[in-house]
């Protein structure tokens, strides 16, 4: 399985996981075993529910979405990433479940971030047209009703409430564990709007006020989505979450998200050898990128006027240009500074936390985040 994840399309979560280290620890106490040992259980019952007595054909269509998205989901990093918090948090606060009731709802709730991720990151190829998604060819891309998708994939997020409100109906959390999903889902929305609505009007804004919206897009999606959500479920069901904690939590995986995100815009210019079967397309759409705003902000007049002029075309000759720029800006020491930059403000609010226990989480994503070859 370790193979598999080396060779699969790495997101910038994975560049900043300790693969390794993280399924060792899950499997010493069995996490992972039975994390997979739920898997034919949860999703007979999903198929058996009710309402698909009255339509056999959506529910043939919802057994393909489920089985694109949720097969062998051991081997994607959301529902590692979540148990591997919550056994390092685990094992310093002594409330490792004991019950089998216990268990099983610690992996209901990794399953429902698995279907909260597979949820976004659905809506995200619907929106940018993406046909390839970790290696395998999109739920989008599968159908000629594209639109139909957008309820197939409001399916995904559904399922995950129904599961929470099946199996944590009178749990204390529930309220809490709500929240965070919604608020997680309310962020995320907003921010793809501006991811699609800022590169059609990027001609027209080469302006401060542009980089302001870009920042907040970059940090506040990709940290919330994959980062501050697995973090704070943990946190939740280990007992140490707060009101203060829960903010603290933000702050970092906001930072955290500016840098990742900035990567992420970064490797799609410069890529990485380990990223595979992904498409490099972000300046023939336009997207509002860390290395258009970061270039816009230090361009000369002449400069900005061809950044301008050949950005968002989707031809490879204007995109060869904008990378020229890039060259003569230096963007890839400018890219080293910002990273060493958010890797001390981390460390900085890492030492604030009020909780020092939450830290560990943090440790192993930021090591790997200091070794990223640039």
């Amino acid at each position: 399985m370790l193979g598999l994840l080396r060779n699969a399309n790495r997101t910038w979560l994975s560049q900043c996981v300790c693969i390794e280290t993280v399924m060792k620890n899950l499997n010493r106490k069995n996490h992972m075993t039975n994390f997979q040992a739920t898997y034919s259980d949860l999703i007979n019952e999903l198929y058996n529910h009710r309402i698909f007595t009255f339509c056999p054909y959506i529910l043939d269509r919802y057994k393909k979405n489920l089985e694109l998205h949720l097969d062998k989901p051991w081997e994607n990093l959301r529902p590692i990433f979540f148990l591997s918090a919550f056994e390092k948090l685990s094992a310093e606060t002594n409330t490792d479940p004991t019950t089998d009731e216990e268990k099983k709802k610690l992996y209901i709730l990794a399953w429902s971030v698995e279907l909260y991720q597979s949820s976004v990151l659905s809506h995200d190829d619907l929106s940018d047209n993406g046909l390839i998604r970790e290696g395998k060819q999109t739920w989008f891309d599968k159908y000629e009703r594209k639109m139909v998708c957008i309820y197939d994939t409001q399916l995904l997020y559904t399922t995950a409430h129904f599961l929470l409100d099946t199996y944590f109906k009178e749990d204390k959390n529930i309220f809490h564990i709500n929240n965070i999903f919604d608020d997680s889902m309310y962020r995320f929305s907003w921010s793809q709007i501006l991811d699609l609505v800022l590169p059609k009007d990027l001609k027209g804004k080469m302006t401060e006020e542009y980089n302001n919206l870009a920042r907040e897009r970059i940090g506040s999606n990709k940290s919330k989505m994959f980062v501050s959500l697995p973090i704070k479920l943990a946190v939740l069901q280990t007992g140490l979450y707060n009101e203060d904690i829960n903010e603290q939590i933000d702050d970092i995986c906001f930072k955290m998200g500016l840098l990742w995100t900035a990567w992420d815009d970064y490797v799609d210019c410069y890529p990485d050898k380990n990223l595979k079967e992904r498409t490099f397309n972000d300046i023939e759409e336009g997207k509002c990128s860390w290395l258009i705003v970061n270039a816009l902000k230090h361009a000369t007049d002449s400069q900005r006027q061809i950044l301008t002029a050949n950005y968002g075309i989707r031809d490879s000759k204007n995109a060869s240009v904008v990378k020229d720029i890039y060259k003569e800006l230096d963007m890839t020491t400018k890219f080293k500074s910002y990273k060493n930059e958010m890797i001390s403000a981390i460390n900085e609010d890492l030492k604030k936390l009020s909780n020092p226990t939450v830290k560990i989480v943090f440790d192993d994503m930021l090591l790997k985040t200091e070794k990223w070859a640039v």
